[in-house]
């Protein structure tokens, strides 16, 4: 199992939030093996397999537009 985590970045003055994904390892979290997103959100992101290929993908708007965006997995 995969974990998204958002959070409120100390250096953001706007409620922008950050976000972190821990990959899975079958029954186990590995916490060095993370990701953390370059972007932050305006509100929480949505997670869903957009493309079909069975990796999760982030869908939301972030800092860099006002419009939806899909971050592919």
């Amino acid at each position: 199992m995969d974990v998204l985590l958002t959070y409120l970045p100390k250096n953001y003055a706007k409620s922008e939030l950050g976000a972190v994904i821990f990959w899975g390892q079958n029954q186990t979290l590995d916490p060095n093996n993370m990701t953390i997103l370059n972007r932050t959100f305006q509100d929480e992101p949505l997670i869903m397999d957009f493309n079909g290929d069975l990796i999760p993908d982030i869908f939301g708007i972030t800092n860099e537009s006002n419009q939806p965006q899909i971050l592919l997995g």
